[in-house]
């Protein structure tokens, strides 16, 4: 008997609680999920995404995985595209790079050219140096304290490192040089 008052009393909170709360409101299942590349599309920087189609760059890629660099309103496609190829890169490892590191456009043409002096101080030719681009794209492009890694550079060489063990930091492990 006394869990049957007990039952009501708490079937009575449950109902006043559920006449407290206001109605859900439905909405369609479909207008819960909405396409993020039709909003960002209409804040994208139309230039950057053209310049990019012009390198036979996968746009969708770059949505997805980060979009941000396209909402960019200074970009450097064509710099960087050329940067690359005067390093000996043809238009589909510049299309990979830019796939797969899609901040490298945003880094000035000045800074990637000095991080360029950078890595050629450990590499022994362009040719090495393009393929270590190639390997490790976000490594080449962190471009921060510039100067410090020139001096870390420096530091190991005067170590004695080999240039092959300090490129290896350089990919493997950049934030070491910063």
């Amino acid at each position: 008997m006394l869990w049957k008052l007990l039952l009501r009393s708490q079937s009575c909170r449950l109902c006043s609680f559920r006449k407290m709360r206001s109605p859900p409101k439905y909405r369609p299942f479909l207008a819960c999920f909405t396409y993020t590349t039709d909003k960002q599309s209409s804040k994208e920087n139309t230039r950057t995404v053209e310049k990019l189609y012009k390198c036979s760059v996968d746009i969708r890629k770059i949505r997805r995985l980060k979009g941000w660099v396209l909402l960019e309103d200074e970009t450097y496609v064509e710099e960087i595209a050329n940067i690359l190829q005067e390093l000996g890169a043809d238009e589909t490892a510049v299309a990979s790079i830019l796939e797969r590191c899609p901040e490298a456009i945003v880094c000035s043409p000045t800074a990637v050219n000095t991080q360029r002096k950078l890595w050629q101080l450990v590499c022994k030719n362009e040719e090495e140096l393009i393929k270590l681009i190639e390997q490790f794209p976000e490594s080449f492009f962190t471009i921060k304290d510039q100067e410090n890694q020139k001096l870390n550079v420096q530091f190991f060489q005067e170590l004695g490192l080999k240039n092959v063990v300090i490129s290896r930091l350089l990919t493997a492990a950049p934030n070491v040089f910063h």
